[in-house]
């Protein structure tokens, strides 16, 4: 994902916060969502750097190739919350919070009557894409039931990783996938969000009394770490 990518889903967020009068709780859920997704920035480069070079270095004599693996592993379980996430964000731009937010889940939004259909066919197309179910099953097994084992295969003078099959919920096999497959899942379910948190802002903007960037604006998505000096 590029910077200009992450650049993007930050502003759409902030817009959506300043339209919603900077409210504290969507401020959070937006942080999260945008923190989620600043994995697919970080991840990749750093597994390519490590899975780089002669094999016998990279697999045998240090632990880069055990490091690229965890990371990898990290950026998906980043990924899953991201439904939830954007539920919380439906829940207070489209339903006036009428969900408590404790229990609040992207099924939960999807079964209410009063949910706006373009919303819901975003939210949908979310649920039923191929990344968001393998993110969530993925996640479900390596934290309920077994780890989910990974090869480290050799190709010229760098290594990729490969997710081995395991078992879902349902008691079926999932397939493996390489980690390239898998980033490609998380680019497709970014661009999916950003379509919602775009159309979310569309729908507020008729209704806002005040400019699209008042000024000052106080309000801002974090989604990043502080510091202790």
């Amino acid at each position: 994902m590029s910077a200009d990518d992450l650049g993007q889903l930050r502003n759409r967020c902030e817009a959506l916060l300043r339209l919603h009068s900077e409210d504290a709780q969507l401020g959070k859920a937006l942080s999260g969502l945008y923190y989620a997704f600043k994995s697919l920035k970080f991840v990749p480069p750093r597994t390519d750097e490590l899975l780089g070079g002669d094999y016998e270095e990279v697999c045998v004599k240090s632990s880069r190739a055990d490091e690229a693996c965890y990371l990898a592993e990290m950026m998906i379980r980043s990924l899953h919350p991201v439904g939830d996430l954007l539920a919380q964000v439906v829940n207070i731009c489209v339903l006036d919070s009428r969900h408590g937010r404790s229990s609040l889940s992207l099924k939960t939004v999807l079964k209410d009557p009063a949910l706006d259909p373009s919303v819901r066919g975003t939210l949908v197309a979310i649920r039923g894409s191929h990344g968001f179910d393998y993110i969530a099953e993925f996640t479900n097994a390596s934290k309920h039931r077994e780890f989910v084992d990974r090869l480290v295969l050799h190709d010229d003078n760098h290594q990729r990783i490969e997710f081995q099959p395991f078992e879902r919920r349902n008691g079926k096999s999932e397939r493996k996938r390489e980690f390239t497959e898998v980033l490609n899942y998380g680019n497709a379910l970014r661009q999916h969000a950003d379509s919602a948190l775009k159309l979310l802002v569309d729908r507020r903007k008729p209704l806002a009394t005040m400019p699209l960037v008042p000024a000052p604006f106080r309000g801002s998505i974090t989604g990043t770490v502080s510091l202790d000096h």
